[in-house]
């Protein structure tokens, strides 16, 4: 679900502060997010 996928990004991200290594986001694609959101239908 897009709405779940940006919710999601727009409330975790800011979680990860200014100074993170790139390889972090990986843990935010959605691939990566198969059992946190609901996926489409």
């Amino acid at each position: 679900e897009p709405f779940d996928y940006l919710k999601y990004l727009l409330t975790e991200l800011p979680k990860l502060g200014r100074h993170y290594e790139p390889e972090a986001l990986d843990q935010f694609l959605p691939w990566n997010l198969i059992g946190k959101i609901k996926p489409l239908k």
